[in-house]
């Protein structure tokens, strides 16, 4: 999974952390083992490479040239623009 984000703006770690472990509580055991996969709440937040990574600083006209044709394939996107 590939995380594309226009603006990196600055966030509350341990808030942020919080709300990961809340969201990760109500999922399944099979979707717990792959959310603990992808993601370790152990000390603050760390992303598995191989499974999700960030990309900050990149519209999306501009991901779609950049991205390999793999890494563009979306499922879905969520704009909190205020715009």
């Amino acid at each position: 999974m590939v995380c594309v984000d226009k603006f990196y703006s600055s966030r509350d770690d341990a808030g942020e952390r919080e709300i990961y472990a809340a969201l990760r509580d109500r999922l399944s055991f099979d979707d717990k083992q792959r959310f603990d996969e992808a993601t370790d709440l152990a000390d603050g937040i760390k992303f598995n490479a191989s499974k999700l990574s960030c990309v900050n600083g990149l519209d999306l006209e501009m991901a779609a040239e950049t991205l390999t044709e793999q890494e563009h394939l979306f499922d879905i996107i969520i704009s909190s623009s205020r715009d």
